[in-house]
């Protein structure tokens, strides 16, 4: 009878690992609706796969599953769904322990960071990362280039989580020790897709000084920064950096210049973005009539 019911043939295991990077090149190119669209077919052959597969095999699927699930998280924080983006990088951690792989573990960690870092949990932020990064710590050396990555990476998220509640001592502390990190890799890397190296820290050193006010400092340090390096995702979140820093100055066109070019590079990134949103209205109170510019800005992100 099962023979005849077909269950003596097991299906083929998908091919996946093509599509499970091409999940991150989408991700990086802020290209979301692309994202959902491969996912749609990628997610449940990656399940499939994990169920099927044994030894080594196994591992691969379950790696490349919490790859996607990190894009999932990392797509959903920028679009501002902050509880989506929570279910998936649980999800992530829980295939991460299933592979019993303490780096995969960590890249988890970080995606949590982000998403605490989105829905403003900045305590979260520092308990989860400063554990994560703690437990790193004794395993950095030049020859673990990827345990630098995550550890510096963890740091970044520590630096913005301090800036933001206001320590700028720690926010800066935890920028020295990035750098120290990024200064020991030699050279930009993406270990576990965090991009991190010397131009992301300085990236987060613009965001640090946007965060305490201090927008003078964001715009010089922004200038010395050669972006091309980085994901086009990075790229624009830099330029929203800038626009941040001139709107805290009041320069209303520098402000939408940056928003412009930004929007260029990654125009669904910066029309889903909350920080978008919330920098036009105050560009419109700021400009009470608005440039031509400016109002066709505001229409394109939403913002009446």
């Amino acid at each position: 009878m099962a023979a005849i019911l077909g269950r003596d043939r097991e299906l083929p295991l998908p091919q996946t690992a093509e599509r499970a990077d091409l999940c991150w090149t989408y991700a990086h190119a802020a290209r979301y609706e692309d994202l959902a669209e491969l996912l749609r077919g990628l997610l449940p052959d990656l399940e499939r796969a994990t169920r099927s597969a044994r030894g080594e095999a196994r591992k691969t699927y379950l790696t490349e599953l919490a790859s996607a699930y990190h894009a999932i998280s990392a797509a959903l924080s920028k679009l501002g769904q902050h509880e989506a983006a929570w279910v998936a990088t649980d999800r992530a951690l829980l295939v991460a322990e299933q592979v019993g792989d303490p780096l995969l573990v960590a890249a988890g960690t970080f995606r949590l960071a982000l998403v605490f870092q989105g829905g403003r949990q900045f305590e979260q932020v520092i308990s989860a990362a400063s554990s994560s990064a703690a437990a790193l710590e004794s395993e950095v050396s030049a020859d673990k280039p990827e345990t630098v990555s995550l550890f510096g990476a963890l740091n970044l998220q520590l630096a913005v989580a301090s800036a933001r509640l206001g320590d700028d001592q720690r926010a800066h502390e935890y920028l020295g020790v990035a750098r120290e990190a990024a200064h020991l890799l030699g050279g930009d890397r993406n270990d576990y897709e965090t991009e991190f190296g010397p131009t992301n820290v300085q990236l987060h050193e613009v965001a640090v000084a946007v965060e305490l006010g201090d927008a003078g400092s964001a715009l010089r340090t922004a200038e010395r920064i050669d972006p091309s390096v980085l994901s086009s995702e990075r790229q624009a979140r830099l330029l929203m950096y800038v626009a941040q820093a001139w709107t805290q100055r009041r320069r209303v066109s520098e402000a939408v210049d940056a928003l412009e070019q930004a929007e260029a590079l990654t125009p669904e990134q910066v029309k889903g973005h909350p920080v978008v949103e919330t920098m036009v209205s105050d560009l419109l109170r700021m400009e009470p009539t608005p440039s031509d510019r400016l109002a066709t800005l505001a229409r394109r992100v939403g913002v009446a």
